[in-house]
């Protein structure tokens, strides 16, 4: 009786040693009786299933990750190449070297950029939640950003409204909203404009940012904040970028508790608008 008592658990330790990382969608049986075997069987199953949903995303961004370094390593290696096969001078060692340079800054921003998202997401990232006076962050942002935009022939304008106060970490609302920002100068070609728009309702700070730029095609809108994502767009298939600045701007603003939406007409530009919690002082 002991023994035919102890067979449901021998079932469920079989089929624990059979799970390993390659088959942890693979789940323990459940017998249906609802007792405490049932429960353990279900728990265990649950934690497989975030498990199985974790290294399935450490997977894609492993290949996220081999994609995207390929690339600028290849274009070192080639420069490098040819200059040891054909260069015949110092200026032409010095242009290779300073190109390679800025190849080099950019390979680190993306090993910068896939750090911090993998951070993030594995809750390494630790946010104040404090009063952060919004109006203050978007200047600091328009000092910063006013001579990116005004080297690519755009105009950027920031307009602030009164008592512009949200709850949260200032320095990575500030990330959020300079990855928008970016984005939207980056997309939006010589000639355009981009706006920035802080303004107050009783339970929310909005930031808009509004640019007059080459819009993003209806299929693309649900996976623009998707990590990689990058649009197949023919004007857009040179812009320099990888698709994690706004996958780390959402993650950002969601663990804020705020939002952020988008909309986009092709050819006539995006509206990105962030939405977050006030703070409410006491005057």
């Amino acid at each position: 009786m002991a023994s035919r008592a102890l067979n449901p658990v021998r079932n469920l330790v079989r089929a624990a040693k059979r799970i390993d990382v390659s088959s942890l969608h693979h789940r323990l049986p459940v017998t249906g009786n609802r007792d405490e075997l049932d429960e353990l069987a279900t728990t265990f199953n649950e934690a497989f299933a975030r498990l199985d949903a974790a290294v399935g995303e450490m997977k894609q961004l492993m290949a996220g990750m081999a994609h995207e370094l390929r690339t600028p390593l290849a274009a070192l290696r080639g420069e490098a190449e040819l200059a040891l096969l054909h260069g015949q001078s110092v200026d032409e060692f010095k242009r290779v070297l300073t190109s390679q340079l800025e190849d080099i800054d950019k390979l680190t921003r993306l090993i910068g950029q896939l750090l911090t998202v993998t951070k993030a997401e594995s809750g390494l990232l630790r946010l104040d939640s404090r009063p952060v006076d919004m109006e203050e962050l978007l200047k600091g942002l328009a000092d910063t950003l006013s001579v990116l935009a005004s080297a690519k022939g755009i105009a950027l304008n920031f307009e602030y409204g009164p008592n512009l106060h949200a709850v949260g970490d200032a320095q990575w609302l500030k990330h959020a909203v300079l990855n928008v920002i970016d984005n939207a100068i980056k997309y939006t070609p010589e000639g355009g404009s981009v706006t920035v728009r802080g303004t107050r309702t009783d339970s929310v700070v909005v930031v808009e940012v509004i640019d007059t730029g080459f819009g993003i095609a209806p299929e693309a809108l649900p996976h623009i904040f998707e990590r990689f994502y990058r649009s197949d767009s023919l004007l857009t298939k040179d812009i320099e970028g990888v698709g994690l600045g706004l996958n780390l701007a959402k993650w950002i603003v969601d663990h804020h508790g705020g939002t952020i939406d988008v909309e986009s007409e092709v050819g006539k530009g995006s509206r990105f608008m962030i939405r977050l919690p006030t703070y409410l002082d006491n005057n």
